[in-house]
Parts: structure tokens; C-alpha cells; sequence
């Protein structure tokens, strides 16, 4: 479950306060260091085999002993590292929820999910058509299919199971899920609507969070538009910290223009 802000503002709080003690640890402990070990530990503090071994054979060639002001002092500096990416992490997520919350909703990124939506909800109901249909055959169909591959030395299951997966290659789990009797053609088309509209919110939240990582927080999406060809979502979007360039790559077909699709999020320079 999603953490929300308040939650994610306590961890910040808890993750700087270990990053001040950090700081000073590593205040303290630097200080005891002669000017040669400290600089040799502020170069290659972090925690690999390539850093372990140079600091080791230094520290040794030189005579120093690999003491516990060394250990303590590296100790310090790694966790400054990871205690500030730590709350960089954290920020980051607080300004995806506030881009998401912002009454100002993205308003092309939205009729372009909206138009995915439809899309989506077609195709669903078409392909669950296509699965009432496939049921209905399905007894005939296997018999066909086992008498033609009788001689073959798979198992009976084997061969059934491969039927069944090439039988069945064309319909999508989402369908599965919303076909709840094939037989007598039930299709709850409330879930599916309830499966797509979580999926449009999932979708605007991955883009907003991609972007955010890339340029903060957003602060101008008026370049994007929808392309008249496949509905593709394309642009320029402006953050605080830059910009990127949104492209939309569609899978084309039959009926399913922009139910499978890929959004580029590459910043500029």
C-alpha cells in the first residue's frame, strides 16, 4: 500500500535526524585522522571490492593500521551517502503525490487515458465474445486436436495442455477475469469498467512520477498533445528542475491502437 504524505514526511524527519548524527560522527572521527588517511578514506569510502582492497593495501604499505577511527570515520561518510539518497527518495515521492492531488490534473494527459480507456473497453468486450465463442467449441475443437496428434509420443495431459494454450492464445487474463460463465455468455462489465479506470489512475500516476524524477516538480504540460493517427500522447513537459520530452509509441492492429503502448520520458538538455 502506498505510503501517503504524512507518512513519508515522518520518515524524512526520522532519516535526517540519523543524517545529522551521521555528520557529526563523521565530524568527529575525520578530525583524529591524520591529513593522509583522511584523505585517502574520503576518496575511496565506499563499500566495493575495488575501494576495500586500494584502502587496505595503502593503509598497510603506508603502515598505518586499519584502525577503528578509519572504520568508524568510512562508516560515517557511507551512511551520510545513503541517508541523503534516502531522503531525496522520499521527497521525490512526496512531490508525485502533490503533481497528482493538484486540481490542475494534466487535462490531455487525462482525455488521452480516456481515450485508452474506451479502447480498452472495447477491446475487452470483443475479446470476451471471442472467449464465449472459443468455450462453446472448445470439446469439439480438442477432440480435432488430440485425434490428429494420437500418434505422438507426448503424454495425453501434455497434449492437452498444449491445446488448451494455443487454443487460447488470443485471450487476454483481464478477460478471464471478467468472463464469469462463457457458457451462457456472462461478462461483468462493471469490474471491467472498475479494472480500466484503476488502470487509467495507475497509468497517470507512472507518468507523473517519471517525470517528477526526471524535472521536480511540473510546472507546464501545454506542449503535449494527442497525434489524430493512433491518439499517441506527444510533447514537451516543463519542471522546475528542466525539461523532458514525452513520446508515445502504440501497438498498432487490429482494434487495439493504443491499448499497448510505451511513453519515451527523455530529458532535454
Amino acid at each position: 500500500m502506498a505510503m501517503t504524505k504524512e507518512e513519508l514526511q515522518e520518515r524524512i524527519n526520522r532519516a535526517t535526524q540519523l543524517l545529522l548524527k551521521a555528520q557529526k560522527k563523521a565530524d568527529k572521527y575525520g578530525k583524529l585522522l591524520t591529513a593522509d588517511e583522511k584523505e585517502l578514506v574520503d576518496k575511496y569510502y565506499k563499500y566495493n571490492a575495488t575501494n576495500n582492497k586500494i584502502l587496505r593495501d595503502a593503509l598497510a604499505v603506508d603502515g598505518w593500521s586499519y584502525n577503528s577511527d578509519v572504520q568508524v570515520y568510512r562508516q560515517a561518510l557511507d551512511e551520510i551517502d545513503n541517508r541523503t539518497e534516502t531522503i531525496k527518495k522520499y521527497e521525490t515521492k512526496i512531490q508525485e503525490i502533490e503533481n497528482f492531488e493538484n486540481d490542475n490534473k494534466i487535462e490531455v494527459l487525462v482525455k488521452f487515458l480516456d481515450n485508452w480507456g474506451k479502447i480498452a473497453y472495447d477491446f475487452y468486450i470483443e475479446n470476451a465474445n471471442l472467449y464465449c465463442d472459443l468455450k462453446a467449441k472448445e470439446k469439439e475443437e480438442r477432440e480435432k486436436y488430440m485425434q490428429k496428434y494420437s500418434s505422438s509420443s507426448k503424454p495425453s495431459y501434455v497434449l492437452y495442455n498444449i491445446f488448451l494454450k494455443e487454443y487460447y492464445a488470443d485471450i487476454a487474463p483481464v478477460t478471464q477475469i471478467i468472463t464469469t460463465n462463457p457458457y451462457s455468455r456472462k461478462i461483468d462489465t462493471a469490474k471491467l469498467e472498475k479494472i480500466i479506470e484503476d488502470e487509467k489512475v495507475k497509468k497517470y500516476k507512472d507518468l507523473i512520477e517519471r517525470v517528477t524524477k526526471e524535472v521536480g516538480e511540473i510546472v507546464d504540460a501545454s506542449d503535449l498533445s494527442i497525434g489524430n493517427k493512433n491518439g499517441e500522447l506527444n510533447g514537451i513537459v516543463v519542471g522546475k528542475n528542466g525539461k523532458v520530452r514525452i513520446e508515445t509509441i502504440s501497438a498498432g492492429g487490429y482494434n487495439i491502437q493504443c491499448l499497448h503502448y510505451r511513453v519515451l520520458v527523455k530529458r532535454l538538455k
